[in-house]
């Protein structure tokens, strides 16, 4: 039984198996199976050089197009060539975009790192944010230029700047075996 694996967003077919492969190990989100597909030009998607390698895909005259809605696999065209890679980038993207919000789950250490960095992120992010409202409230509590020129002088303190060596220790420190 033959068998087609192909891109769902732009059809493109990748491989066209001659020997029953059902490719189940494939993202259905993103590669479908047509099976005993019709095959007017062959099933060869890449040509043979003849030394044992495979020219590349997508190229004219080899490339093929799926056409789920007849259960077909054809040549495809160059204009429809042109148009594969899109969409395999965005596909691309969306995978790696799954995988990394899945990277939690799947390796704990990577996890307690993430949330070590968030941790001092987010306690530089509230030093700054409690700056910033020291400010506002000199600046409200003034009555003139020179008076919170004073105020601030007087009221404020320099925000502390970290060396990326302070970074990575406070990371380290903020690793948790309970994250």
């Amino acid at each position: 039984m033959t068998t087609a694996l192909y891109r769902i967003a732009s059809n493109e077919v990748l491989k066209v198996s001659t020997n029953d492969q059902l490719f189940t190990d494939r993202d259905v989100t993103f590669f479908g199976v047509l099976t005993a597909p019709s095959v007017p030009d062959g099933t060869a998607v890449r040509e043979d050089l003849g030394d044992g390698t495979l020219g590349p895909l997508r190229q004219f005259g080899f490339a093929k197009i799926a056409i789920p809605g007849s259960n077909t696999v054809q040549n495809a065209t160059q204009p429809e060539i042109d148009a594969f890679g899109a969409p395999q980038i965005d596909d691309d993207n969306q995978q790696d975009a799954d995988r990394a919000a899945d990277l939690g789950d799947v390796h704990p250490q990577f996890r307690k790192v993430i949330k070590a960095i968030l941790k001092g992120v987010i306690r530089e992010n509230n030093i700054m944010a409690a700056r910033y409202n020291e400010l506002r409230a000199e600046i409200l509590a003034a009555s003139s230029l020179s008076n919170l020129q004073t105020r601030v002088t007087n009221n404020t303190s320099d925000a502390p700047t970290r060396t990326n060596q302070q970074a990575f220790n406070a990371v380290r420190t903020d690793v948790s075996k309970d994250d």
